[in-house]
This record gives structure tokens, C-alpha cells and sequence, in this order.
């Protein structure tokens, strides 16, 4: 439950406009409760054909037969002007259908079979799409109230996925029978839910809505399925909806619901020129979009709502805006392109090498649009030859069809696939995402870091208490994961899914970072910011801090560095500084698989021999608890898919220690059971007894990882003398092959072995020794001294430069053009 503190923190980012919209939106309902404007879910005859603009000479027959009162020809007339019309143009036209089903039954037999599929249970029952727990008749489906949950009535109001997927069976098969049925839900809708529904006749449902009769209508005209009659009854709940929305834009939601708010508005005005009221419902979708593009998208290119999911559909908005723009000669912002290219970006460095998106923020996995569709739509779009790289995955995919048509198939197979070889690395830095791998390929180590704000400051409702944590995967596969949002229902099990203790991050003292309540409502939210990002051909480093529990009556700030070593695994080194006693959770939560423990280490066993250990490093006592499937508390459980969750295993390490206190974590990853013989053991500076590093031992090499938090101060930590902030170290036991990562430093001195040695610093550099070779990077300009005379050959950053010999050194100079 919130304290005043907190909901102080969360009026003060309501914005004043959000407030005004919000008291019209309560006092709207209001009148509508007590009986006014009740029954107004349809309007007259009259006030329909006056609605038809008068300077266009198709409907001026229309409106004649309407003035004096032959409704039943105008009715007639007017059918026949939305079959016949050769403008507007919509995604998929009527001869292009057949093309489409060609494409589809040569390259996606499998897709269509599961849409034929579903489309004839569809048939049978609508709700099946839902998996409700009761499915009654159809009329009953838009009921404002069902024990499934709110979402649900919300997703069966907005006709999602059952009426496309009968658009498209009858595409498929040319069998009137999916256009009858999905005409005959769209009219019972319009005969069974009047304006007390508050769930249906929300400007979020109509949005969603509208746009997706429209896919049905496109279809409906040219088949013959709808009467004179219907067209009309259909036409006048499409001028009543799209007015009520037009009134109602949810400017007090903001985020996702305002960008779908202004899409429907921008589809209404475009195709249905007809209507007196389209230029405006075009003008005002535009001046919107052109203000939420900087709102909520980032310079970046990143969704401000914190949530992979949420960015996905908002990048699939604007490309959707920008099409049926191009098709029908409207100019748009061009910021809105711009960006929408830079967001179709993020998604392909984003996504996983399993093809799927990383469930951060309220995320899940949709069969109505995934990563793979979004980033060949950009690929399209923009003829972009890098993004076809990143559509590699699973090429053209068949949804791309019913956005660019049939003539997409063949633009997208001509693109050449770009020879550029892509960075590993990628900071995002106003969303604080890093994301790093060891390679573009299906078997790929793959870390998103998420280290940046909860979410949409004046909105944060899908936001997570998830600072400083992680997602990994492990040769192309899913190791460590963000366990989703299962629900946007309030109670236990949006709060666990929300909060700290669900994600791969540390939760100090039992509370959330960000304290949360209700379904979507947060108090102060976590500010956290990146300290150090360093990329290299062999490793990546990132540090970042929270002040999430700075609200604490003894304050903890806690930073959290990671080191990907030789893109082979992860060193995680979590410091807590503050004051006081504190007891502190890290949580890895676990695809499902088999987990075993042994000694406070963690082995999680995965398909195909894969596997990946877990080794900590504590100079406080740590106790172990692997739990999965639990409900009281609730713990142990994912969700990839909204109102489908699995019990997981979740590894929960638990320290109670006093500020400042420091813990590590090696993720190590092997294909072969045998070769997780690791030895961890801490390296302590004397005579402080500080936890300053690792030791990393197996039969075949030796890392050294030290940190010191201060490169201004020369150290002597182990075997080594340096002045550096970080340092790691690899050595091969049976060569004379050793590789140096360190940042921030001047000296590293190995005794008996090496001393690198830089006049000006160096803010990172990476060193490899293979035989008589030296691989140099770094992009700092310096002249390095390394104490090995027997080097013959130096590459600085994969080039080979000359260098200057001593009689115990070699000397480099590092001069960056």
C-alpha cells in the first residue's frame, strides 16, 4: 500500500492537461450513467447523410436521394459508391488477393493451415481465441463484465485476433463462410452493446476496433456478403464511433493508447473521404503525432514506456501511419520516418538470437505481431540492405503480405543482404539499454542490461522495479530471463510480476525498488545511470547505479558492474554502499529446465547439452535457495505469453551484511557437463581484508578479475601491481597466450610476467598475445611500454604497426587519426 510520500511522487508527474482530460472523462460517464445519451449507439438517417461533404461529386447523387427522403436508393447508392470507388487506396486492394494466396500456399503452407485452422474454430465458437474459462453465446461475448478479467472483455471488444484471422481463411480458401461469420459478429456488436459499456466504448476498444473492421470491411465490399441495409447500419456506427473518439482522445493515458488513438483517427479520415468530418480527424491525428514522436520516443530511437512490448506496437503504428500515408499522397512529419527507422533499429540489436524479443517492462510474446514482422516491415519500407540482416532470422514474413502486398515479396528478396560487419555492443544511453553478444549468429551469447528509468515519466504504468537487470542467453538459447507480465489484473500477481523480487537484479531488504500498488500506480521511481561503458573486440564492460532505496531510513545505493570475458561469460560484481545492516536478495530466474545446487553454486541443465553454472563470491555468509512454482509467497514462475504462466526455477541468494558490502557472480556456460569444472575463489587486499576480485581456475587457464574502484591510486592486489579501475587477466597454462582487459588506467604490472605501462592512460585496452603476435585495441592516443621482448609482430585494432624495440620492452605508440 502507498504512503502519502509516494503519492505525493505520483501527482506531481501528472501533467495539468491530464488532469483536465480526466475530469471530462468522469464527468462524461457520469451523465451517461444517469440516462443521457443512453440508448445513442446508432443515429438517424438524416443526421447520417448530412454528414456526407457536398463537394464531392460521388456522393452528390447520395445526398440528393437523401434530401428528399429516398432513403432505400440512397442506401442502394451509396453501396455501390464504396464497392466501385477507386479511392481511397487501403494496404491490400481486391486484385491482389489472389497474388497473396499464391505467395502464401508456395512459401507459408504451415501458417496457413494454422489460420485456416483457428478460423474454423472461430466459427464454432468466437471466445475460443481467449481460452475463456466460460464461453456463452455470442451476443454475451461483449459483456461489460467477465470473470476473465478486464483485458479480456477489452481484447473480445476489439476484435482481436479472431475477426483477421477470419479475414484472412477466407482469403486462404475462398470460402464466404469466415467474411459471413466475421460480418455477423461485427453486427451483432453494433446490436448488443450500448454506451453503458464502459469497456467497449472506451477510446482505447474503439481505436483498436475500427481498425480492425476495417480489414473485414475492405474485404465485405468486394464479396457481395453485405446487404444495402447492413452497409448503412454499418457506415453510421463507424461515424458515431469515430466521433465519440474523436471527442475522447486519452490524453489523460498518454503512451500507447494515445499513439492507437490518433492511428484509428488518421485510418477514419483517410478512408472515409466522405464524411465532413475527415479532413479534421486527419489534422488532429497528424498535430498529435507529430508531438508523441518527441514525447515518447526517444533521440535513440527507443519507446519511453520502458517495455519491449509497448515499443514493438509503436513502432508497428507509425509504420502502419506512414504506408497508408505513402499510398494515398498525404504528407507527414518527417520526424515521424526518422524515427520510426531508428526504432525499427533498436529491435533488430534488441532482439535475441532465439528470434524473440526480451521481456522487460510489461512484455510479452504475441502471435498477432512479432519482432520478426516489425523488422522485415523495416525492411521494406525503408529499402534498408542492414535490416534485411537482422530479417535473416525468418526472411519475408507472411504478415508483411497483408501490410505491403504482393509486390513486397519480390522488393524484399532483391535486397542484398548488407556486407557491413555489425557492432556486438549498443548503449542506448536515454534508455539505458546496453545489449552485447559475442556474435550475429543462432548460437550466440546474448546480455541486455537494463539500466535505465522505469518508464514514461508522467504515465509509468508498464514499468517494472527492475533496475540493473539482466537477460541472458547462452549459445542462441535462453538462460537467464525476465519473467514477463502474465497479468494487468491488480493483486499478488501483478505485484510479484511487476516487482524487484521477479527479476535478475537484487531487492534490499524485502521492498521493491520503485514502490508500486494497484495495477499500473508508482511512487518514486528509481533513478539509475550509466558510470562506464566500454566496448572491444573481446569484451565488454558496464557499470551502473540506482538510488532506488536512498528512501530508506540507513540509504544503500547500489551499483552493478558487468564484464562480458572474451564474450565467453559473465562476471557480475554487485557493491552496496551506504549505512547500516541491510539484508540482500539477488535473484536468477531460470527458462524452465533442471537446476541442481551444490556448495551455493547453481548448474541449470538445458536441451542439446547445453548448460551454464552460477559461482558466487561473498565475503558474507550466503545462503541458497532454489525455488519454483511457489504461491505464498508467490515465486518461481514465467510468463510468455499474457494469462499463461509456468512454474520456473528462480536461484535466490540471500546475505544479510553491513554497508558498504560487495558480492560477485561468475555465469559460466558450457556445452559439455565436464567442462563446468571451475574453480572460484575471492582475491582480498591486505591488510583491509576487502573483497577486491576472482580467481578463475580450470585445468587449462587462469583468470584474474580485480577491481579497486579508484585508478588514481597505485594497488598491489595478488601477483599484480596496478592503477587501474579494472583489470582481468587470462593465462593459458600450457602456452605462452594471455590476454589484458583493463579501463581507466596507467599501469598493470604482472610480476614475473608483464608490465603494460601508459604515459597519458588509457580510458580502455585490450591486449592478446598468440605466439610471437600482439592484438592491441584501444582508441585512447599513447605511448605503451609492454615488458615482452620476445613479441614479433604488433595489430593495433586489427591493423599491423610498427613499433620500437628496447632491451626489455617494446614500445607502441597508439596515435588515433
Amino acid at each position: 500500500m502507498a504512503n502519502i510520500i509516494d503519492y505525493s511522487y505520483m501527482i506531481r508527474r501528472i501533467h495539468p492537461r491530464q488532469i483536465l482530460h480526466r475530469v471530462r472523462k468522469l464527468s462524461a460517464a457520469r451523465i451517461e450513467k444517469i440516462g443521457f445519451h443512453r440508448n445513442k449507439t446508432t443515429i438517424s438517417n438524416n443526421k447520417f447523410f448530412s454528414a456526407f461533404r457536398n463537394d464531392l461529386r460521388e456522393t452528390i447523387e447520395i445526398e440528393d436521394s437523401a434530401k428528399e427522403g429516398e432513403y432505400l436508393d440512397s442506401t442502394k447508392l451509396l453501396l455501390n459508391h464504396m464497392v466501385e470507388r477507386s479511392n481511397p487506396s487501403f494496404f491490400i486492394e481486391k486484385d491482389s488477393l489472389g497474388k497473396i494466396k499464391k505467395i502464401v500456399n508456395g512459401n507459408f503452407s504451415s501458417t496457413e493451415r494454422s489460420v485456416v485452422s483457428n478460423a474454423d474454430k472461430i466459427i464454432n465458437d468466437p471466445s475460443y481465441s481467449f481460452k475463456l474459462d466460460d464461453a456463452g453465446d455470442n451476443s454475451a461475448l461483449w459483456a461489460e463484465k467477465d470473470k476473465n478479467g478486464k483485458e479480456v472483455v477489452l481484447g473480445i471488444n476489439a476484435f482481436r485476433p479472431f475477426l483477421f484471422q477470419l479475414c484472412k481463411a477466407y482469403c486462404y480458401t475462398e470460402k464466404v463462410q469466415y467474411l459471413q461469420k466475421a460480418w455477423d459478429l461485427i453486427c451483432e456488436w453494433i446490436a448488443h452493446t450500448p454506451l453503458t459499456n464502459n469497456v467497449a466504448w472506451s477510446s482505447f476498444a474503439i481505436s483498436r476496433r475500427l481498425m480492425e473492421w476495417m480489414w473485414a470491411y475492405n474485404l465485405l465490399l468486394h464479396s457481395r456478403v453485405i446487404s444495402n441495409d447492413d452497409n448503412l447500419i454499418f457506415l453510421k456506427s463507424i461515424l458515431l464511433q469515430t466521433r465519440r473518439l474523436f471527442k475522447r482522445i486519452e490524453y489523460d493515458v498518454m503512451g500507447n493508447h494515445l499513439l492507437l488513438n490518433a492511428e484509428c483517427l488518421f485510418w477514419m479520415g483517410i478512408l472515409f473521404p466522405e464524411f465532413t468530418d475527415s479532413d479534421k480527424w486527419v489534422s488532429k491525428s497528424l498535430r498529435i503525432l507529430s508531438e508523441e514522436i518527441d514525447n515518447q520516443v526517444y533521440d535513440d530511437g527507443v519507446h519511453k514506456e520502458q517495455s519491449i512490448h509497448y515499443h514493438l506496437f509503436a513502432t508497428n503504428t507509425f509504420i502502419e501511419i506512414i504506408l497508408l500515408a505513402r499510398l494515398n499522397g498525404v504528407k507527414i512529419n518527417e520526424k515521424i520516418e526518422c524515427k520510426a527507422k531508428k526504432m525499427v533499429k533498436f529491435l533488430a540489436r534488441v532482439m535475441r538470437p532465439d528470434g524473440k524479443i526480451p521481456l522487460l517492462g510489461d512484455s510479452m510474446w504475441s502471435n498477432e505481431l512479432s519482432i520478426q514482422d516489425v523488422i522485415c516491415y523495416g525492411s521494406i519500407m525503408f529499402t534498408d540492405e542492414g535490416l534485411k540482416r537482422f530479417a535473416g532470422i525468418s526472411g519475408f514474413t507472411e504478415k508483411a503480405l497483408w501490410l505491403f502486398g504482393p509486390t513486397a515479396f519480390r522488393t524484399f528478396n532483391l535486397l542484398e543482404v548488407s556486407s557491413v560487419i555489425e557492432k556486438k555492443d549498443f548503449i542506448f544511453k536515454n534508455t539505458g539499454y546496453v545489449i552485447s553478444r559475442n556474435s550475429w549468429g543462432k548460437g550466440a551469447h546474448y546480455m541486455v542490461f537494463d539500466c535505465g528509468p522505469f518508464g514514461l515519466h508522467q504515465n509509468p504504468g508498464h514499468g517494472h522495479a527492475d533496475a540493473l537487470s539482466i537477460e541472458l542467453c547462452v549459445f542462441g538459447k535462453p538462460l537467464i530471463v525476465d519473467p514477463g507480465v502474465y497479468t494487468y489484473e491488480p493483486g499478488r500477481w501483478r505485484s510479484f510480476f511487476r516487482g524487484t523480487s521477479a527479476h535478475n537484479t537484487v531487492e534490499i531488504d524485502g521492498i521493491d525498488q520503485t514502490p508500486l500498488w494497484g495495477a499500473y500506480k508508482a511512487g518514486r521511481m528509481a533513478k539509475t545511470q550509466v558510470k562506464e561503458y566500454v566496448s572491444t573486440d573481446g569484451y565488454c564492460l558496464v557499470c551502473a547505479e540506482h538510488d532506488g532505496y536512498s528512501r530508506n531510513n540507513n540509504p544503500v545505493f547500489h551499483q552493478r558492474q558487468i564484464l562480458f570475458a572474451m564474450r565467453k561469460y559473465w562476471i557480475i560484481d554487485d557493491f552496496f554502499n551506504g549505512r547500516g545492516e541491510h539484508t540482500f536478495n539477488t535473484f536468477f530466474h531460470f527458462v524452465p529446465c533442471h537446476v541442481r545446487s551444490e556448495d551455493n553454486n547453481v548448474t541449470a541443465e538445458m536441451r542439446n547439452g547445453i548448460n551454464a553454472a552460477i559461482y558466487p563470491v561473498s565475503l558474507s555468509n550466503l545462503h541458497l535457495q532454489v525455488s519454483e512454482g511457489l504461491t505464498s509467497p508467490v515465486q518461481g514462475w514465467v510468463s510468455n505469453v499474457i494469462y499463461e504462466k509456468r512454474p520456473s526455477p528462480v536461484a535466490t541468494y540471500t546475505t544479510e551484511a553491513k554497508c558498504p558490502h560487495r558480492s560477485l557472480f561468475v555465469i559460466y556456460p558450457t556445452q559439455d557437463v565436464d567442462d563446468n569444472i571451475l574453480s572460484v575463489t575471492e582475491i582480498q587486499s591486505a591488510p583491509e581484508g576487502k573483497l577486491n576480485g576472482l580467481t578463475l581456475e580450470t585445468d587449462e587457464f587462469v583468470d584474474y578479475y580485480i577491481t579497486t574502484l579508484n585508478s588514481h591510486q597505485e594497488y598491489s592486489i595478488e601477483d599484480f601491481v596496478l592503477k587501474a579501475d579494472t583489470i582481468f587477466f587470462h593465462n593459458e597454462r600450457n602456452s605462452n597466450a594471455w590476454e589484458l582487459f583493463s579501463n581507466n588506467g596507467f599501469l598493470v604490472l604482472k610480476k614475473n610476467t608483464f608490465i603494460v605501462e601508459s604515459d597519458k592512460g588509457f580510458k580502455s585496452i585490450e591486449m592478446k598475445r598468440r605466439n610471437e603476435n600482439l592484438y592491441l585495441f584501444t582508441d585512447n592516443a599513447a605511448n605503451i611500454k609492454i615488458w615482452d621482448t620476445s613479441i614479433s609482430r604488433v595489430y593495433l585494432n586489427n591493423r599491423e604497426i610498427s613499433f620500437s624495440r628496447e632491451v626489455d620492452c617494446i614500445h607502441v605508440t597508439t596515435l588515433i587519426n
